[in-house]
């Protein structure tokens, strides 16, 4: 029996990351491939893909969209990052990560984009300070929830309660199939985690709920 559904095949540029680093593909062979194996959704990886981020210019911006049109594709998402350790000696402030995301959520309306994926490691604080921009610019801003973190987690709570408190339609979450991770392989557990590193979190606000990725056998 056939079943209707109205997913659409997409693919986000991580899936060509080594080729692109290795100038093996060209941003423009990434669209190409794309539309190539049907996959007419696009997630756009802008830190990594756009020369001279995040100011590529409007040549850039004009490129992107010929691309679109040529290979009938369409951007559905950006990714964003926060450099916490940008500036030597010291973590970003409030102030400046949330000018990071909202220049971010900038680039992705500029695409075409409607969804913006957060890295996990975004605070509920930025997100919240987020929120009305994002829906100004018809942006839904997603935190990412990949192993070792999963829904129940303290982190993942606090998230939980500045979206039940705002109710903004632009806040929400968007999973990983990391989510279903129930232990790392040998090769994870032999590389950083088992050396005792951990990522870098926010000094703000200092509360017993700041979170600490574990690495688990």
């Amino acid at each position: 029996m056939k079943t209707t559904h109205e997913i659409k095949r997409g693919v986000s540029f991580y899936s060509y990351q080594e080729e692109y680093f290795l100038r093996r593909m060209s941003l423009e062979d990434c669209v190409r491939e794309a539309s190539a194996i049907g996959a007419y959704g696009v997630e756009i990886i802008p830190e990594q893909s756009m020369p001279r981020y995040p100011d590529p210019g409007d040549g850039f911006y004009d490129r992107w969209a010929t691309w679109m049109d040529r290979y009938g594709t369409t951007t559905v998402a950006t990714d964003l990052f926060l450099d916490t350790k940008k500036h030597p000696g010291r973590v970003m402030t409030l102030e400046e990560a949330v000018a990071s995301v909202h220049q971010d959520l900038g680039i992705a309306h500029r695409l075409g984009a409607r969804f913006v994926r957060a890295i996990i490691n975004t605070p509920p604080e930025v997100m919240a300070a987020s929120a009305a921009r994002a829906e100004e610019l018809g942006l839904k801003l997603l935190l990412e929830v990949h192993a070792p973190f999963h829904y129940e987690h303290p982190w993942i709570h606090r998230h939980l309660e500045v979206m039940d408190r705002l109710q903004s339609p632009a806040l929400g979450f968007m999973p990983d199939m990391g989510t279903f991770v129930e232990r790392f392989p040998g090769s994870s557990r032999s590389g950083p985690c088992a050396k005792g590193h951990a990522p870098t979190w926010w000094p703000w606000p200092s509360t017993p709920t700041t979170p600490t990725a574990t690495c688990t056998g």
